[in-house]
């Protein structure tokens, strides 16, 4: 019986593996045929598209003096996992697409990657997605709700981000710090741990009168009533106070 179907053949494409941009049809008595799928055309504007990882007028997205200006409706390129730098518009609203599916949304970009480059690319996107949160908080929740297999602070350090200093990004109140344990600190939580170190008696927590709080080479002696003054300014967040206790102590 003659097959009805109507396609291009190529029949010296004989590894479907090797040819991404076909698909295979098969004619009524079982024969196959490799044809050129329309969405999978490899056009001179795709090709564009998919190369502006390297076009230098895109600028980069990366903090700079410490602040992340992100723009609505801009375009930037971004460091991926994998793959390089790749590019990604925010719309006016804050949500962030993979660029060449931001410019042509009716095509099917899939089919000209291969699945781990496309899922790496992906990822990115869904990180790039948190900053459309109204607030910093909200920004910390959606990196971890989009991808629980990374935090915020991994992601910002790959755009740049110092670690121990205080850093914005644009779109937010907040400064907030990457300590060196990759644990993230605004302001207010640094000043509420200092407060809790102040205020309490440190012999609760196994640190006896003659404890030292060593922080960043500066010592801090607990008192013989439990107390520590830890001045105003002082960072001491868990990954720069070191506890030194008393010969001959006991306690743990």
């Amino acid at each position: 019986m003659r097959s009805t179907l109507q396609t291009n053949c190529y029949p010296s494409l004989t590894n479907r593996e090797r040819y991404k941009n076909t698909n295979v049809r098969y004619g009524s008595d079982g024969t196959e045929y490799w044809t050129m799928s329309e969405n999978k055309i490899l056009t001179p504007k795709i090709k564009t598209l998919l190369n502006e990882g390297k076009n230098e007028s895109i600028p980069i997205l990366q903090f700079e003096d410490g602040i992340l200006n992100i723009q609505a409706s801009a375009s930037y390129r971004v460091s991926t996992l994998f793959n390089g730098l790749q590019p990604y518009s925010f719309s006016d609203t804050g949500a962030a697409y993979w660029k060449p599916q931001y410019d042509m949304p009716e095509q099917d970009f899939s089919h000209f990657s291969n699945e781990h480059q496309y899922t790496d690319i992906m990822r990115t996107r869904k990180f790039l997605s948190a900053f459309k949160a109204d607030s910093f908080d909200e920004f910390n929740r959606l990196v971890c709700c989009y991808n629980p297999m990374t935090t915020p602070a991994r992601e910002l350090l790959r755009l740049g981000a110092p670690q121990g200093e205080f850093i914005k990004i644009s779109k937010y109140e907040e400064e907030f710090m990457i300590d060196y344990d990759n644990m993230i600190f605004t302001k207010e939580d640094i000043d509420n741990l200092r407060n809790a170190y102040n205020n309490s008696d440190c012999r609760r927590y196994g640190h006896p009168p003659g404890t030292i709080y060593q922080i960043e080479g500066t010592d801090y002696t607990v008192d013989e009533n439990g107390r520590v003054k830890i001045p105003e300014g002082v960072t001491c967040t868990p990954a720069r106070v070191k506890f030194i206790l008393p010969e001959g102590s006991n306690s743990k």
